[in-house]
């Protein structure tokens, strides 16, 4: 294939990707450093939402491609953990993303079905490391498992809200 010359002139959609300031609120419980850098992976998830819904790629380079749109999303889950655990006192110690998903459970931050829901996704996004992914499936072009992420995300901040807000009371 031949080098292009130019690039396209092409603009990313505007209003797609969501302001910073329009995102910090979803976590009031955070620091502000933490709550900027968490909206700015959101960003980045805007961006990735809008390929993975706009472009239709299948074959193993879209598996590939969805899982690559989805570790930031994971990313954010394990941060939004291990940081409520941490602002809780519960630990002061080195706490990986497993460690995290059992000991939030255990405290009543979210039910079982959660959890064993997130060990799926952190299982998931831990083919970051390619020599424990056995093998690299076809893909339909539909996100589904970047969509069940997002939902997971959604779902977690939805639990840390509610067991900040009896907390507080």
């Amino acid at each position: 294939m031949p080098a292009m010359k130019y690039p396209y002139k092409i603009s990313f959609p505007r209003g797609y990707i969501r302001k910073i300031k329009d995102l910090d609120c979803r976590w009031p419980y955070l620091s502000y450093e933490r709550k900027r850098t968490m909206a700015c992976v959101i960003q980045l998830c805007d961006i990735n939402r809008w390929n993975l819904n706009v472009w239709r790629i299948g074959l193993t380079a879209g598996n590939l491609w969805e899982w690559h749109s989805t570790i930031p999303v994971i990313a954010l889950i394990e941060t939004l953990l291990i940081e409520y655990y941490y602002q809780n006192g519960w630990s002061s110690g080195d706490l990986k993303f497993k460690k995290a998903i059992d000991l939030c459970n255990s405290k009543g931050v979210y039910p079982q079905k959660i959890r064993d829901d997130l060990h799926i996704l952190r299982d998931y996004r831990n083919e970051v490391h390619i020599f424990l992914k056995d093998k690299v499936e076809m893909h339909d072009g539909i996100p589904k498992k970047y969509n069940k992420a997002v939902n997971m995300l959604k779902s977690i901040e939805s639990c840390i809200m509610k067991h900040w807000e009896n907390k507080c009371d």
